[in-house]
């Protein structure tokens, strides 16, 4: 997929984004995001922005890595009505369903869609903290499916070696949310302009619901 297959909305307090040719995982380009606040990206490619269940995978790469100081943020979008930049501040109710890796504070929050409840959150695990340096190239990805039992169920994962390992405990949400909508995020709350994500190779599937 190109730029031209997504909405660019920028954040609050600014952001940008460009074409990368400093690393890279696909040549010539990554994907960069920077300065505060960051960009979100809404998929409006034809036949792709209606994905029930499915999975979104991607390589990142971050300037600032496991960090207690700045908040870094990576966002997939999915199961949404809508995808607006609130996705990265949790507001309940505005049609955005998502999953947030804060590498900042070393937790995973699940933002639904309409509760009022606000977000699920779990703690990474204390071996993919050990194991994985966002500082280098790491492939992520995000899984999402109604169960046998409508239940929705989350899963990010990372690579780590060639093995797909849950990052923490899997989400669930018995609302099981309607909507189709995919996106992604990246944000930061620091002003360092030096403060980047590389986002690189991403792929979405569309994955069969279980009978």
């Amino acid at each position: 997929m190109v730029l031209a297959d997504w909405n660019k909305i920028r954040g609050i307090d600014g952001g940008s984004y460009s074409l990368y040719s400093g690393a890279y995982i696909s040549s010539p380009y990554s994907l960069k995001i920077s300065v505060h606040e960051g960009y979100a990206f809404k998929l409006t490619k034809s036949g792709l922005n209606n994905i029930v269940d499915g999975m979104i995978e991607v390589w990142l790469k971050t300037s600032y890595g496991w960090h207690d100081t700045y908040e870094f943020v990576f966002s997939f979008g999915f199961r949404s009505t809508n995808y607006t930049w609130s996705t990265l501040i949790g507001d309940p109710g505005d049609g955005t369903c998502s999953l947030n890796i804060y590498f900042y504070g070393k937790v995973v929050r699940y933002y639904k869609q309409s509760s009022a409840a606000g977000f699920i959150q779990h703690s990474i695990y204390p071996s993919i903290v050990s194991s994985v340096n966002p500082k280098v190239w790491n492939k992520w990805r995000c899984i999402w499916y109604t169960n046998a039992s409508g239940v929705l169920v989350v899963k990010p994962q990372v690579l780590i070696g060639d093995t797909w390992q849950n990052i923490c405990d899997p989400f669930t949400d018995p609302e099981n949310p309607s909507g189709g909508i995919v996106g992604f995020a990246g944000y930061f709350a620091t002003s360092d302009p030096s403060a980047y994500i590389l986002v690189d190779d991403m792929k979405i599937y569309r994955l069969t619901p279980l009978s």
